[in-house]
């Protein structure tokens, strides 16, 4: 949409749109949480900035035997937002663990991830 609006030519006095003008279509623009996935035994780690002043940029790595994550912010608390995904991650471990216990995923035993 974003390079559709870039393409409009409106002459004198004619409108944008209404498409284009539309609040839910600028608020679609601004990307609260900018995330992406990179896994690869190869990496060590990486991460970029947040796309808006009052956002998170969230780079993450999901392995075979662990999940890693960067977050950056200007504006806001990276710390508290990574302590909410370890916490996130770790109620996640204890249900796959315990659906592991109750037959329901195979295998048996405790799930062997690095958080």
């Amino acid at each position: 949409m974003f390079g559709l609006k870039k393409l409009v030519k409106t002459k004198d006095g004619e409108e944008m749109p209404s498409v284009f003008t539309d609040e839910a279509f600028a608020k679609s623009g601004h990307w609260e949480m900018s995330t992406s996935q990179l896994s690869s035994k190869y990496l060590d780690g990486w991460g970029y900035g947040e796309v808006v002043e009052d956002g998170y940029g969230l780079s993450y790595e999901i392995n075979d035997d662990s999940l890693r994550w960067c977050v950056t912010t200007k504006n806001n608390d990276a710390e508290k937002f990574g302590q909410a995904l370890k916490d996130a991650a770790e109620d996640i471990k204890v249900m796959m663990e315990r659906a592991r216990q109750a037959g329901g995923g195979g295998g048996g035993g405790e799930v062997k991830a690095k958080l």
